[in-house]
């Protein structure tokens, strides 16, 4: 009988510490770490890389643009992307800055940028801006005018059905971030 007891109390105690153990995550180190299947590089990118600046209608709005090769963790394919920051002041007022983080990578998800080249058309850049102070994400397609300039050809809501949530303010659909606006490479 206590060889039985014994046996019930070693199975209740091993094989939950087994179970416990086959959970937990393996130390992979750094995710750019990990080598790529393959990499698709996109020098397109580059020429929109830096900072940039504009102002009209009493908006300024600053741009930092940078570049990193990015891994997939779902297929191992790496590729480049353009991520960044940006400050947003309105007659004055500052609404929106990220720009204090420009200092870090992709990784440290800090960014409010993210985006790529067209693939059909290679002088616009897809961009997905976290609007700060509407809460929101929006679309942003830039145009490459010169190694100078930059311009904001549209900028627009994502599509799709928009909740309000019950004690939240409703969805916002203004944007404050402008189209039709050109910016200067500082």
């Amino acid at each position: 009988m206590k060889l039985y007891l014994y046996k019930i109390i070693f199975i209740l105690v091993f094989i939950p510490n087994c179970l416990y153990q086959a959970q937990s995550k393996p130390n992979i180190g750094e995710p750019t770490l990990i080598p790529c299947s393959s990499y698709i590089q996109d020098d397109s990118i580059d020429r929109f890389i830096g900072t940039w600046e504009g102002n009209n209608n009493g908006k300024t709005l600053k741009l930092i643009l940078k570049k990193e090769k990015i891994r997939d963790p779902n297929t191992g394919i790496c590729y480049d992307l353009i991520f960044g920051f940006h400050k947003l002041i309105e007659n004055g007022v500052e609404t929106e800055n990220s720009v204090q983080f420009d200092n870090t990578n992709y990784l440290n998800g800090k960014s409010t940028i993210l985006g790529t080249t067209n693939t059909n058309n290679n002088s616009h850049l897809h961009l997905s801006v976290t609007h700060l102070s509407k809460n929101k994400n929006i679309n942003i397609i830039i145009s490459y005018i010169d190694s100078e300039h930059l311009k904001i050809d549209a900028s627009k809501n994502f599509e799709g059905i928009k909740v309000n949530e019950p004690g939240k303010p409703p969805y916002d659909y203004s944007i404050a971030i402008p189209s039709d606006f050109t910016l200067t490479k500082q």
